[in-house]
């Protein structure tokens, strides 16, 4: 329960008493009296967002599915179909296209299912520059030959603890983001390197987990940038600046709560036309 409490002090400020006894005659300076306006619209502004992001998770996950027992059954009798057809058969090709086409619908599946969080996770102690070795090899046809990758990893990175899938995902979402942004033609460059958090360092950067040390992953890219107004929707489902059509616009809605469920965090720092990087930053594994 938040009460709006008016105190009377030469600038006449209102303050934001939560559950706690605000003590009457308490000095101004009190840990008690807090500025009351701004905290609490921003307080009914989150949990707006987060009822919302629950309600969309909640659809997304039911119609995901619903949509992979379709796929399954479509993919498996177009399998039958195909092995059926005589060597050389012209309908062959045909089948291999449906079966095409059925993979990237459950690629998009998976993207839904991690949106919603019901895809399930199963974190284990990783190397995060092997992964990012493995992946950025497969990402040669995705970027193009006019995007130029370039890796800058900290070999002395310690283990994070993840599920590697996912973190496959990550990367390769946020890549996919950065050729879109670059229109095919620019750089590319993950790095990664340990960082150490305070709970200062934590609180300007607004970051909710606990102070520690993190394995911070970045990729920046040399495309257009975005606005502050994008960067402030840049995370919500379904939002998307390209064409109506093009995307689905999950990919980074997906990446955040890939990496909120690992009990990490992701921050961008962009601009109009200064590119765009995107960290995200992973406990470390804690060896029990």
């Amino acid at each position: 329960m938040f009460v709006n409490i008016q105190k009377r002090t030469p600038a006449a400020a209102p303050v934001l008493a939560g559950s706690r006894y605000l003590p009457i005659g308490q000095p101004e300076h009190s840990p008690y009296a807090v500025p009351a306006a701004s905290d609490h619209r921003t307080r009914e502004e989150q949990l707006c967002q987060s009822q919302k992001m629950e309600a969309i998770g909640q659809l997304a996950g039911g119609i995901a599915h619903d949509f992979s027992n379709i796929m399954t059954g479509i993919a498996g009798f177009a399998q039958l179909a195909r092995e059926d057809l005589p060597p050389g058969h012209p309908a062959a090709d045909s089948i291999r296209e449906i079966e095409g086409f059925s993979e990237q619908a459950c690629g998009l599946i998976r993207q839904l299912l991690a949106f919603s969080q019901q895809q399930p996770v199963e974190p284990v102690a990783l190397n995060l520059n092997s992964i990012i070795n493995r992946t950025c090899r497969l990402l040669g046809r995705l970027l193009g030959s006019e995007i130029r990758l370039e890796l800058d990893l900290d070999t002395g990175l310690p283990p994070v603890r993840a599920d590697e899938v996912q973190i496959e995902q990550v990367l390769m979402n946020l890549a996919v983001n950065a050729r879109d942004a670059m229109s095919g033609r620019g750089r590319l460059t993950v790095r990664t390197c340990s960082v150490v958090l305070d709970q200062a360092e934590l609180s300007k950067r607004k970051a909710p987990p606990a102070p520690g040390r993190y394995a911070a992953l970045s990729v920046a890219d040399t495309g257009c940038g975005m606005s502050r107004e994008t960067q402030s929707r840049i995370f919500e489902p379904f939002f998307s600046t390209k064409p109506t059509g093009q995307h689905a616009g999950l990919g980074l809605a997906t990446v955040c709560n890939i990496v909120r469920q690992h009990g990490g965090w992701i921050a961008i720092d962009s601009d109009v036309g200064r590119g765009c990087k995107f960290t995200v930053y992973l406990p470390l594994d804690r060896p029990k």
